[in-house]
Parts: C-alpha cells; structure tokens; sequence
C-alpha cells in the first residue's frame, strides 16, 4: 500500500518520462497542457491513494472513462440547457479516469493487454460520443434538417477506414504457424539478413504523409480540443453567439480525409503486402534471435 506522497511521486516520475507527455519539459510552448496536466497528476494521484485500498480495478476504470463518453456524447444530443451543461462537465472530467487506471494497475501490479486495449476502445469511444453528440446539438441549435444527414458520416468514415479492417484481416487471417514457417523457409533459402526494417512503418510518398498529419492534426482528440469545444458550448448555452457549427463541420472533413486515404493507400500502394512482409520479417527476426540466444547459452560438449 503506497502513501499518497509515494502516489503522488509515481505519478510526476511516470508522466515526465512518458513520450506522450514531453510537452511538461516545455512549459513555455504548453502553458495550458501543462497545467492541465499537473491538475490532473495531483486529482488522480488522490483518487488512486484511495482506490487502491478497495476493490476497484484499473480495467473498470477504463471502462468507465468509455462509458462516460457515450453518455457525455448523448447528453449533448439532448436540446436542453441541464442536459448540455452535464455532457459539458463530464466531456472536461472524464479524462480523470484516463489518468488513474494506468497508474492504478502499475501501483497494484495488475497490468494486462485488456486494460491497454480499453484504454484506446475509452478514447475512441469518446471521441466518437463528443463528434456525434456535437452533430445533434448543432442540430438542434440551426433548426437546419442538413445537419442529420452529416452525422452518420461521421461513424462511417471512422469506423470505415480500410486500413483498420486490413489489419484485422491480416492478424487473423495471415499471421500464421504456417505463414511464418514459410517465411523462414524463404529467407533461408535466399540467405536474406533481417534489415530491421519490419518494425518499420511503411512510408507513403510525401503527399500523403502531408494529408494524414495534417487531418491527424487537426481538430485531434487531445485535452486542448475538447476542452476548446466544452468553452465554446459554454459560451453558446449563454450567448446568442453559434460557431460549433465549424467545429462539426471540421469533424466531418477531417475523417473524410483520413478515410480517403486510407483507401487508396491499401488499394493503390501495396500497403497490404509490405506490412505483412514487415510483420512477418519482424516475428522471424524475434525468432532466430530467441534460437541464437538458446544455442549460445547451450555449453558445449566435453572432449
């Protein structure tokens, strides 16, 4: 049982190493994440203080912090002050349960793949509440039938994009006992030398890689975005001001351009082939060095 001073360190310690968090070593350039980041450090170091004294476990935490954001996301789609003003508050709070179940687990030695797996399925289905939720109450707000015929969209470039599906369909159906063996065989034969490559990802030309950073970029998923979006809320329940509009309608470009190319880069690129080579090459790779080692630390007989 760690004290909250231990807690509390853990936290700071974890965070300021985590790639994700290299923005607290920069408090000039990220004012507003840092502070958010340091409020949420010291919120969710005292609720893991308490949690780990109970029976709570880090993947119900996670499953919370998915299911706050479908609830926040239907609030929101509700025409009613109370009803916007509660998704408002949950969309800028349930990040907290984001920040206590990685810990959590780590603290109480119940780290597991399921947890990592909720953690992402949490964000998503966030993201996803929040972008609908914002289709319906733009909705609501404009009196304009046009907007219901966006909102699908949404789920549907999401959910639809190819290279999603690829990699379902390449775990399950390609990445075989019989598939690798193969690919062993090959490279024996060929004598080919593993290039490190296959931990790689595959590269698009330069114009794709434009496209995709500039839509991964945009209008992201981070606290700043939707703490952005909670303001404006805020400021329309109590204005006559309505520019969530835009924000909606970003949303709708965004993932139609990360749909598109995801679909020509599966369809027209090879990426297919090259990142099941890849994935294949790096199992290999992981597999001949497992032997090496095996056969090094086998003695060698005596004369």
């Amino acid at each position: 049982m760690k004290s909250l001073k231990d807690v509390r360190e853990f936290q700071y310690q974890y965070h300021y190493k985590h790639e994700s968090c290299q923005f607290l070593k920069n408090w000039k350039k990220y004012p507003y994440s840092c502070l958010r980041a340091v409020m949420w450090m010291e919120m969710s170091s005292l609720l893991v203080y308490f949690l780990q004294k109970t029976k709570i476990t880090p993947n119900a935490l996670s499953v919370a912090y998915a299911l706050f954001g479908l609830f926040g996301g239907i609030l929101l789609a509700i025409p009613a002050k109370a009803a916007i003003l509660t998704a408002v508050f949950i969309f800028f709070f349930k990040a907290i349960f984001d920040w206590c179940d990685g810990p959590l687990a780590r603290i109480t030695n119940r780290i597991s793949s399921t947890g990592d797996i909720l953690d992402c399925y949490g964000a998503i289905l966030g993201a996803m509440g929040l972008e609908i939720g914002l289709g319906f109450y733009v909705a609501h707000k404009s009196g304009w039938l046009g907007w219901y015929y966006l909102i699908p969209l949404i789920p549907l470039f999401f959910f639809g994009k190819l290279h999603s599906f690829a990699f379902y369909i390449i775990y399950r159906n390609h990445i075989t006992p019989r598939n690798i063996e193969e690919h062993l065989a090959r490279r024996a034969t060929d004598n080919v030398v593993g290039s490190g490559e296959g931990s790689k990802k595959s590269v698009l030309n330069e114009r794709l890689e434009k496209v995709r950073q500039f839509a991964n970029n945009f209008l992201d998923h981070r606290s700043r975005t939707i703490d952005f979006i909670c303001l404006l809320l805020l400021i329309e329940t109590f204005t006559s001001i309505f520019v969530t509009w835009i924000i909606f309608l970003g949303f709708v470009v965004k993932e139609f351009l990360l749909f598109t190319a995801s679909f020509y880069v599966v369809v027209k690129r090879g990426w297919v082939e090259r990142e099941l080579n890849n994935k294949l090459e790096e199992l290999s790779g992981a597999f001949i060095a497992e032997k090496r080692s095996e056969n090094q630390e086998v003695p060698a007989p005596k004369e």
